[in-house]
């Protein structure tokens, strides 16, 4: 007998088409939101996925419930908090997604690219959406779908990921992979670069190359002087890269998905499932180490996002339910105050990077 559930969990989504999405007319709170991922399983499958926006009062507008097939991949909101622009694509059609945006209330939907073409990991900023093409190419796009521009790319066979607005707004910057030459293990050039979105102007502000296939990735701070590198040939090890020098040192034998917080002082990330913050960008003899969770095995915490001025950290709460075949994540996102010690758990849903909308 065919079952279902709603269970929710960070999304890693086939790219397709699309059709037009119907999402549901619920209002929502005007202050700070977070947007949260759900998805639909169906005999531990997952079948289909779509957001929801919740508050920290309990409340919660359910935006785009998931459909079969659909796929709907949360990027994050714009600079107002007004819109919210997303990713679709569905099962059995490989060569396209789309951009979609609507307004918090879920009104106002729309799709903003046209064509052929996987498009990934919209980022919100100053000067329109940015956006990956087909893994290799850096575009943008406003909200309207209007002044689409591709300002970059990469070899065909390259990666760019990881996109972030520069903090002057006048850039988008990016982690790059390239593979150099043929063979089984051919080296792998490691860059960074900055794309001023007026001219498409790129900079390359640090390279690297690797004796052959990455096994790393880098996340770059919000200024854009410093990158952590977790190393998954070493157990996940993390090292902070200077990158006007290249000069590196190790901060931790083991650590996963790594937050810099909004100063480019501190660093968040989780170990075997618990939560810790450090002193990333300063000298090793001053880094200091806090441990946020101590949790029973059956629950993992992963960060998110910081707040604006740094003190509160966004994280999801992953609860493993069942085992083997049956088993499958249920989330729900944790606000925790590092100043208080207080936590703050908010409705289901697994909280994405950019989904964290904070008034000034």
């Amino acid at each position: 007998m065919k079952t279902s559930a709603l269970i929710y969990s960070v999304l890693a989504l086939t790219v397709a088409s699309l059709s037009a999405p119907m999402p549901s007319r619920a209002g929502v709170a005007q202050g700070d939101a977070v947007l949260v991922a759900r998805q639909l399983v169906v005999n531990s499958d997952q079948k289909g996925t779509g957001f929801a926006v919740v508050d920290t009062r309990g409340r919660e507008a359910y935006l785009m419930p998931p459909e079969e097939g659909v796929y709907r991949d949360l990027g994050g909101w714009s600079p107002g908090g007004s819109n919210i622009v997303f990713e679709v694509s569905r099962d059995g059609i490989f060569d396209r997604s789309h951009l979609w945006v609507m307004d918090r209330q879920g009104g106002g939907v729309r799709r903003i690219t046209q064509g052929i073409g996987v498009r990934l990991q919209p980022v919100w900023g100053p000067g329109g959406i940015a956006y990956i093409e087909n893994s290799n190419c850096l575009h943008i796009v406003g909200g309207q779908g209007q002044n689409h521009r591709r300002l970059f790319c990469l070899p065909e066979d390259a990666l760019i990921v990881r996109l972030q607005w520069s903090l002057d707004g006048k850039s988008v910057l990016f982690f790059g992979e390239t593979e150099i030459g043929g063979g089984l293990e051919p080296p792998t050039d490691q860059s960074i670069y900055r794309v001023n979105v007026r001219t498409g102007l790129a900079t390359r502000i640090f390279l690297r190359r690797l004796n052959g296939p990455s096994s790393s990735r880098l996340f770059l701070s919000p200024d854009a002087a410093w990158a952590v590198d977790i190393n998954y040939d070493r157990a996940e090890q993390l090292s902070l890269i200077e990158l006007a020098t290249g000069a590196e040192s190790g901060l931790v034998s083991y650590g996963s998905n790594p937050v810099w917080s909004p100063d480019s002082k501190r660093l968040a990330y989780d170990l075997f499932g618990d939560l810790y913050v450090m002193d990333a960008a300063t000298r090793p003899s001053e880094r200091r180490l806090r441990r946020l969770t101590n949790n029973p095995t059956d629950i993992n915490y992963e960060p998110i996002a910081w707040s604006r001025d740094g003190t509160c950290l966004l994280a999801n709460r992953l609860h493993y339910v069942g085992s083997g075949e049956n088993a499958y994540t249920e989330a729900d996102p944790v606000i925790f105050n590092l100043v208080t010690g207080e936590r703050t758990r908010l409705p289901p849903g697994a909280a994405v990077e950019h989904g964290w909308f904070q008034h000034e």
